[in-house]
């Protein structure tokens, strides 16, 4: 019988979401108040963020080779020709909401990107979908290319012989990588304060309209594909 959460933390589950909110209050106030010396806490906000992406890849990776070098080949193929026909409108549905969503969402006058794709051009489409370099997909976050590679070995590994000793790390370190996350997760009031305040701090006035549409934008695009597309 699996034992009940501790009381520490049922304590750390319940309050989590305030003491971001509190964090999040707290740092627009010392951004408001301090202005642009509130950028000293940037380097805490980078470090947060690059924390978060610590175990996505590696989770990424292993989840699907593992989920995928475990099934037979049988199977695979039956999983195929039962589930194509959704999998691929899901594919165009999301795609097509990524391209409204890109669309609806204006180009920002240097020195002010509002969008992580700025200075991409077309000619980086097939770098971001065929992963001839993992390793440079890797180092420049291309997680469509990163996403079939894991489905090639994946599906590579499927009916080799002596295979299990490969499928266990992969799963130790998809195991491993929900712990990591974990910790992070309960630094995000330091780093939500850190990264508002310096966002806070340094923004300028004629900046805010354009910043406040951005993530309205994006929140709103990212609840409709999240929650109603996929």
């Amino acid at each position: 019988m699996p034992e009940a959460p501790s009381k520490e933390a049922r304590h750390l589950a319940v309050n989590l979401p305030e003491k971001i909110a509190l964090g999040a209050v707290l740092g627009i106030a010392a951004g408001v108040v301090f202005g642009e010396r509130a950028s000293v806490l940037q380097p805490i906000g980078d470090a947060y963020g690059a924390m978060l992406q610590i175990a996505v890849f590696p989770y990424l990776l292993s989840s699907l080779m593992h989920s995928l070098g475990r099934l037979s080949p049988v199977m695979s193929r039956q999983l195929l020709r039962a589930g194509w026909a959704p999998f691929v409108a899901l594919w165009l549905l999301t795609f097509a909401a990524i391209g409204m969503l890109a669309y609806g969402i204006p180009s920002a006058p240097p020195p002010f990107s509002l969008t992580a794709s700025a200075g991409r051009d077309q000619s980086h489409l097939m770098q971001l979908l065929i992963p001839s370099n993992p390793f440079a997909a890797l180092r420049e976050n291309y997680v469509p290319a990163v996403v079939v590679f894991a489905i090639i070995y994946g599906v590579a590994f499927q009916g080799m012989a002596k295979n299990q000793t490969l499928l266990d790390i992969l799963e130790a370190i998809k195991l491993a990588s929900v712990k990591i996350w974990s910790w992070v997760v309960k630094l995000a009031p330091i780093g939500v304060f850190a990264l508002l305040a310096d966002t806070a701090g340094t923004v300028r006035l004629d900046q805010l309209a354009g910043l406040a549409f951005y993530v309205v934008t994006y929140l709103v695009g990212a609840a409709i594909l999240g929650l109603i597309v996929v």
